[in-house]
């Protein structure tokens, strides 16, 4: 009898420890999927961040005159020129 329950003992905790392994070894693998996950979504949403800038950039410098921001610029002025020029950049970037 003594040698079955000896068995019984060394047989719960093998599965003690593979239960325990297979415990582990699921925490670490979601753990690397949530990290690659994250550095996945980070680094798309900086990527289409810097498009929609770039988009919105290209916009407003269509719509401006050039001799007309020239000037502004030089002047340091706000003018109806200038006033034109952020009216049309606040509309774009909303």
């Amino acid at each position: 009898m003594g040698k079955n329950s000896t068995s019984a003992r060394k047989q719960t905790s093998l599965s003690k420890r593979l239960s325990f392994i297979i415990i582990a070894m699921i925490l670490i693998s979601t753990v690397i999927v949530a990290i690659f996950s994250y550095v996945f979504y980070r680094n798309e949403t900086i990527k289409l961040s810097g498009e929609r800038a770039l988009g919105v950039a290209i916009t407003v410098a269509a719509a401006i005159e050039p001799d007309g921001f020239d000037r502004a610029m030089a002047e340091q002025k706000k003018d109806a020129q200038w006033d034109r020029i952020k009216d049309f950049a606040d509309q774009t970037a909303v």
